[in-house]
């Protein structure tokens, strides 16, 4: 018997492209080299463009450095992200210890010091400030979907904590929590109930927030019926969101495979952005229902969405249409 070993490539280029409602034609790549000094180190650069977002890293990723089973990953960043009412650039280096548990949970713990300037958009009103931020985070990701891309049963989590001290670097302060569960059961063959609950919460520990740090719902975050940045407190002058101190949004989904190309959805999805200032203090749910069709180009799968405000308030509009690329969750 004779046994034929040959080496993987050691360059590896990955391109692709997005496209949704909210940030539009989308752009990202990596480039990678798997195997530097024939150690199975990695580096590599990734990049990716949006209608409101820039992101740039280069990385470095050394297995097995202090632990068995853990990576060491060294993240160098740049990004650029427009709100309504301000620009976040924020740039900076991240040092990540990473544990694979099993074939689908990694469990990770990073380091990020990073300096975050928010630039005015003309007649927003919102002053210019940069700051120097500093936060431990602790992360957690179990992926058990039967396919990533259109699953069909299975369940993903994902949560984080963070943590921002003035002993760690930071101008100012904070705890922040973040976490999604989406699940996925096949009702019968051609019928799938999907589910998602996204949830995030941030404390400013006694001192004001940075808005780089509120949450805000756009883009895959957002309530179909609304449109982005639609959702939470506003400006009382300029109207336009300013973000806020947590986050809840649940859908669900209900998607008929009607014909081999051709899947039918009814969805209907609650959620908002809450603050806690006396101003802007409200825990009411908004809510939507709608209906969408899929066509399912392997690999590609193209959306589209109607969504309609079940409580809609004077002066919204009645429903919303979207179009992407991909499942909403």
């Amino acid at each position: 018997m004779r046994v034929r070993v040959r080496e993987s490539p050691v360059y590896r280029l990955k391109v692709g492209g997005q496209y949704d409602t909210d940030s539009r034609f989308g752009a990202r790549f990596e480039l990678e080299n798997r195997n530097l000094f024939g150690a199975a180190h990695s580096a590599g650069v990734a990049g990716q463009w949006g209608g409101r977002e820039i992101d740039m890293r280069g990385y470095y990723r050394l297995p097995y450095l202090l632990f068995s089973r853990a990576n060491t990953i060294v993240t160098a960043f740049y990004n650029k992200k427009e709100e309504p009412l301000f620009r976040n650039d924020r740039q900076g280096l991240t040092i990540q210890q990473q544990v694979l548990v099993g074939k689908a949970q990694i469990f990770s713990l990073n380091y990020t010091r990073e300096r975050s300037e928010i630039t005015e958009l003309p007649d927003r009103g919102v002053p210019g400030a940069r700051a120097d931020v500093a936060h431990v985070t602790l992360g957690y990701y179990n992926d058990r979907r039967d396919n990533i891309f259109d699953p069909g049963r299975g369940l993903v989590v994902s949560g984080s904590i963070q943590h921002a001290a003035r002993f760690m670097g930071s101008d100012y302060p904070f705890i922040r929590y973040s976490g999604q569960f989406d699940f996925f059961l096949p009702a019968t063959p051609r019928l799938t109930w999907a589910t998602s609950l996204a949830v995030g919460l941030v404390d400013e520990l006694g001192q004001k927030l940075s808005l780089a740090e509120k949450f805000f719902a756009s883009g895959r975050g957002t309530i179909r019926g609304f449109a982005a940045h639609e959702l939470g407190p506003v400006d009382a002058t300029t109207g336009q969101a300013i973000g806020g101190d947590a986050i809840l949004i649940f859908r669900q989904e209900l998607r008929w495979r009607a014909l081999p190309l051709i899947s039918v959805v009814v969805f209907s999805d609650w959620g908002n952005v809450f603050a806690r200032d006396a101003g802007h203090r409200s825990f009411t749910l908004r809510k939507s229902a709608g209906l969408g069709f899929r066509l399912h180009l392997q690999p590609l799968l193209i959306r589209l969405d109607w969504g309609m405000k079940l409580d809609r308030r004077p002066g919204e509009t009645h429903s919303s249409f979207y179009f992407g690329i991909g499942q909403m969750f």
